[in-house]
């Protein structure tokens, strides 16, 4: 690793000697621009790894770049280990790392540059579902860093003699907020701050890794969270880093104060983990797509603006037709370039919009995409993904087959055919599409995974098991591993079948770490089906113990309790579940499970 800091620092006197700036005035250099493309609330980054192209999260929350494993063995790469045993800290736990060396890296927008052998750590498979790897803060914070999301790009500066300058260059007459970080370093580069919630002291991390920003369970208890309190919501389970997957819930605060900035009446998403290095709160994605960042290590600020709409990404399932969310009370918008932008800067721009949920604005972008540049498949694929989230079904499947004329093997397109042609009950079509996904994908172990839930949803239960079957079977020491057994055991649980089998399979996902809710919920399931009432009102007790407005544990509870000839306890738990969700009966009744 010194030799990759010796690399940067000499990088970077290059480029002051290039841009001639001086001491006695402030001056400002760009370097690299990188463009971004926002899959959901994940930054997406591009670049060459011995010649073979990659893709990569934009982490500011990484302290340095990595490769999972699967992307190691794709690039036929060599792993060596870390010294102690090294491991590594995130919402989902801790995992084991190795590391290697890649002779020729490049990244698309980083000044044209190849940077010669720079070590990657390498981590397990579960970095997320069509990227390689991370690009953490030895890249990015090798100097100062814009972060322009909305847009679709990072931008890296040299900076000399701004030591009392405000670089929200792009500010205009917009306010301009500045929050202090703490001193950043190769061996430190995190980016913390302090800000206050409800009065009480935090200290929050800049983090684009994360895909929504998330308050820990001890932090929002000093400001007054309680589980238990009637304004708290479920928000499903989240994961990260490592195996485990953690209860999440959504609940309101009278005010959240970073830096100059205030948001009275958030609604924060709260998670029972321990973030890195004695941090309270997760700054991720959702914020810097609703703000515009320039991070400042000389000065050690953060200037920033607002952009407009909500400032956390709050929906409980990501990529749900019709989605809404809604926080805070400020209302000031974003200034709009003044020049003049080209198809793939609209597209990205319009996929930062789809992943703040403004579809509208979206759809816009991706229209003028597609009408500057009618060959290029990618500005159709995108396109139709908003159509498919604004229900626009067969549009979108015009899109996808267009994209899919432009480009056959395209892996993303033939997924979204796909999972529409199950849609439209035509399973044989479904089956084609991805099968050709894998076939053009052979490497990537986490297409079996996503058709499988395809199939689930479509209540293709058959098929699903089929699919997970020989991945489960290969995948023994995988960080998705038990994502896959609770889904198959869950598939099971539904249609009734194998009982005994799902119950080993959600057993095998409840011991690799922690409890949570979703596990539980499926496990009493199968209790319950079972006949052995005890151990499904204790998984589905736990269960709402976790997560207190969950009405399908709620309700499933009652029904247990039923069963056991408590029938005042149950009839008190389905009339609250009914009261949460008047829907939930109807879908206990499709399973064939009445009170």
């Amino acid at each position: 690793m010194r030799q990759r800091e010796r690399i940067v620092v000499c990088a970077l006197l290059l480029l002051l000697t290039r841009f001639g700036l001086a001491a006695d005035k402030c001056e400002v250099g760009k370097f690299a621009e990188l463009p971004v493309t926002m899959e959901g609330t994940k930054p997406v980054v591009t670049g060459q790894v011995n010649g073979a192209k990659g893709r990569f999260h934009a982490d500011s929350g990484a302290f340095y770049s990595m490769l999972s494993k699967e992307s190691a063995e794709r690039f036929k790469l060599r792993l060596s280990e870390l010294p102690w045993r090294f491991t590594l800290q995130g919402v989902g736990g801790s995992e084991t790392a190795m590391r290697t060396t890649v002779k020729e890296f490049s990244l698309n927008g980083y000044h044209g540059k190849t940077i010669h052998d720079i070590e990657f750590i390498v981590i397990g498979n579960a970095v997320a579902p069509g990227v390689d790897g991370i690009i953490g803060q030895n890249v990015l914070g090798a100097a100062d860093t814009e972060f322009d999301l909305a847009n679709g790009v990072i931008r890296l500066f040299v900076v000399r003699g701004c030591s009392h300058t405000s670089l929200a260059y792009w500010s205009g007459t917009q306010s301009v907020s500045v929050l202090e970080i703490e001193p950043t370093s190769p061996t430190s580069p995190h980016l913390i701050g302090k800000a206050k919630l409800n009065g009480a002291n935090i200290r929050v991390i800049l983090d684009t890794g994360a895909s929504f920003s998330i308050l820990a369970l001890k932090a929002a208890r000093r400001a007054g969270f309680n589980v238990d309190d009637p304004h708290v919501k479920p928000a499903g389970v989240a994961h990260g880093v490592g195996s485990r997957s953690i209860d999440t819930w959504i609940a309101p605060f009278d005010v959240l104060e970073i830096g100059d900035e205030q948001i009275k009446r958030a609604p924060l998403r709260v998670g029972d983990f321990e973030p890195f290095d004695g941090t309270d709160m997760l700054l991720g994605a959702d914020f810097f797509l609703s703000h515009r960042l320039y991070v400042s290590h000389s000065q050690q600020k953060v200037f920033f603006t607002f952009n407009g709409g909500h400032v956390f990404d709050l929906s409980v399932a990501r990529n749900m037709p019709g989605e809404a969310n809604t926080d805070g009370t400020k209302t000031e918008t974003a200034v709009p370039p003044a020049v003049p932008l080209n198809a793939a800067a609209l597209r990205r721009r319009g996929m930062a919009s789809a992943g703040r949920g403004n579809l509208r604005a979206a759809m816009a972008d991706l229209d003028e995409a597609v009408r500057q540049d009618p060959s290029n498949a990618e500005n159709f694929y995108q396109r139709g993904q908003i159509r498919a989230r604004s229900q626009q079904l067969s549009l979108a499947r015009e899109d996808y087959e267009q994209a899919l004329n432009i480009s056959p093997g395209d892996v993303e397109a033939l997924m979204a055919r796909g999972a529409l042609r199950l849609q439209d009950k035509d399973g044989q079509g479904a089956a084609a599409d991805f099968a050709a996904a894998m076939t053009a994908a052979p490497s990537d172990a986490e297409l079996p995974l996503r058709t499988a839930i395809f199939y689930q949803g479509a209540g293709q239960s058959a098929d699903a098991i089929h699919t997970l079957d020989p991945w489960i079977s290969a995948h023994a020491r995988d960080d998705r591993l038990p994502e896959a057994l609770n889904l198959r055991c869950r598939i099971r649980a539904i249609s009734g079948q194998e009982l005994d089998q799902a119950l080993a399979d959600c057993n095998a996902a409840l011991k690799h770490g922690p409890k949570n809710s979703a596990y539980l919920d499926n496990r009493a399931l199968v209790w319950l089906r079972l006949g052995n009432i005890d151990r499904a009102i204790a998984d589905w007790s736990e269960s709402a113990h976790l997560q207190p407005k969950s009405s399908g544990a709620l309700f499933g509870l009652g029904v247990a309790e039923h069963r056991k000839g408590l029938s005042e306890k149950g009839d008190s738990h389905q009339r609250e579940a009914i009261a949460l969700n008047p829907k939930v009966a109807d879908a206990y009744k499709k399973m064939g499970i009445e009170p």
